[in-house]
């Protein structure tokens, strides 16, 4: 009897099919849920970290910029219009004052166009800003360097700077309190003089550097010190580059018509070693043809540590006329280096095309670091060399 065999093949079942992609969806939609989550929480942070840092950044701009003034007051402003018109600016007076937009404070200069000091840039973040003296409160201040006319006596100034993120719904604050250390200390019109500048700016530079004083406005005189005392109208005057050949610090002041400005600090340190140099060059030896002459110096250090000699170079030059004839001309006929001590000592034989001539040596003094100095010459003429 014959049997038929048939092998039955079985895949997944409807029902199967339905729990594994359940169990996709599922999986897919936490992953959608984690990533947008970390993404919206990375967003709200860095909205976070900016709007602090935009407030933090205004009042250290409100600071730096108040705290020496010699005249400020807080001005009220209408309760149907809280907000300041800067066309409405007394060109004597500097000004600090929130937008009409929240968006923005800002800082005014007289007559001149209003400049951001923060400004969010978005319809999602707002500001608020609130200064304080006495009973006075206020979303903007005028001041003055010189005393032109303004009544302020309080000797403190708050000032409170709010960022709200609309979106996120959270507002953060900065609450400061500065003294105002000038207030009425200057006489009336007292001019405010800007400080000297220093170029290049200060910190390591090369040994023999030359820094400039300068500023911004013509018609001032500087004054200075390097031995750490203030300066006043009986210091140093500037009058040309101030070399630098050790760690210095500069004080420097500028003065107009009897006001000074406050002083300006630079300190320089030296960040390569002073040149070496060559001294006492002398040829001693007979003046005949054949003669060896001895050519002797001094090389010397001024780094600290001093730095040993490394590769100076002696020129050995002959000359028909002496120093001085205006026929004077050198041609070198030799050259050598030496290394090894802080005295030194070089040797030429005089030959017959140095017959009728004069001898002169040249040293260029080398430390080990490569730093060339100054060429050093021989003293006097020495010949005329004979036959």
């Amino acid at each position: 009897m014959l049997r038929k065999y048939y092998r039955v093949e079985k895949g997944f079942t409807l029902i199967e099919l339905v729990i594994v992609l359940a169990i996709l969806s599922i999986v897919t939609v936490t992953i959608f849920r984690v990533f947008f989550f970390g993404l919206g929480t990375y967003a709200s942070g860095k909205m976070q970290y900016d709007i602090q840092s935009d407030i933090r950044f205004a009042s250290d701009v409100i600071r730096d910029r108040v705290r020496y003034v010699s005249d400020l007051d807080v001005l009220p402003m209408d309760v149907l219009n809280p907000f300041f018109d800067p066309s409405s600016a007394d060109i004597n007076f500097k000004y600090i004052y929130l937008a009409d937009d929240k968006k923005s404070i800002k800082f005014k200069d007289g007559n001149q166009s209003p400049i951001d000091i923060i400004n969010s840039n978005s319809n999602d973040v707002l500001f608020e800003l609130e200064f304080i003296t006495g009973s006075n409160s206020s979303n903007v201040i005028r001041f003055s360097n010189s005393i032109v006319g303004g009544t302020s006596t309080d000797e403190v100034l708050k000032y409170n700077i709010l960022g709200e993120s609309l979106l996120e719904n959270k507002k953060y604050k900065v609450e400061t309190e500065i003294d105002l250390l000038n207030l009425n200390s200057q006489l009336p019109d007292l001019t405010y003089v800007e400080g000297p500048i220093a170029s290049p700016e200060e910190g390591a530079v090369p040994y023999g550097t030359n820094v400039s004083l300068t500023t911004t406005e013509v018609g001032l005189s500087i004054y200075y010190t390097t031995d750490g005392n203030n300066p006043n109208t009986s210091s140093n005057k500037y009058e040309s580059p101030i070399i630098i050949t050790a760690g210095t610090t500069i004080k420097a002041i500028a003065v107009k018509d009897g006001n000074s400005s406050s002083i300006a600090i630079y300190e320089y340190s030296i960040s390569s070693a002073p040149p070496p140099s060559a001294s006492g060059v002398n040829i001693a030896g007979g003046d005949d043809v054949g003669s060896v002459l001895t050519v002797t110096y001094t090389y010397s250090s001024a780094a600290e540590p001093q730095l040993p000699q490394g590769g100076s170079t002696i020129r050995w030059y002959r000359a028909a006329e002496k120093i001085g004839n205006p026929h004077h001309t050198k041609t070198l006929i030799k050259t050598d280096t030496f290394i090894e001590t802080n005295t030194s000592t070089r040797q030429y034989t005089l030959v017959n095309a140095d017959s009728g001539n004069y001898i002169y040596v040249e040293i260029i003094p080398r430390d080990n670091t490569g730093t060339l100095g100054l060429s050093e010459w021989s003293s006097g003429d020495f010949g005329k060399i004979k036959n």
